[in-house]
């Protein structure tokens, strides 16, 4: 069975993401495509939960990002992007950025 849409939650976020006449990603704030024939193109919109199973927290994001927060609250997501940057600096990654159980 899926999921529930919450259709004005979803026409709240097209809404909050429109400007300049595109849509643009609520983390990024890069301009997304719609076309879906640009299949290799990772900037066209999805809609993303803030909150994993929130539909009341849905956003409009790039699919690519989309990819990498799949299954992590806003927060882990930030932790855990931050502790990949520090990955490619001098230093050692954070393996603690990690959500408890989201990781083999």
């Amino acid at each position: 069975m899926g999921r529930r849409v919450d259709r004005t939650a979803r026409m709240q976020a097209l809404q909050d993401s429109w400007r300049d006449g595109a849509f643009h990603c609520f983390y990024t704030g890069v301009q997304l495509i719609d076309d879906r024939s640009r299949w290799r193109d990772h900037r066209y919109d999805s809609f993303e939960h803030r909150t994993p199973g929130d539909e009341s927290s849905v956003v409009v994001i790039s699919d690519l990002i989309n990819r990498m927060k799949t299954d992590l609250s806003e927060p882990e997501f930030k932790r855990l992007v931050a502790e990949l940057a520090r990955r490619f600096e001098p230093g050692k990654f954070d393996q603690t950025a990690f959500p408890e159980g989201k990781v083999p």
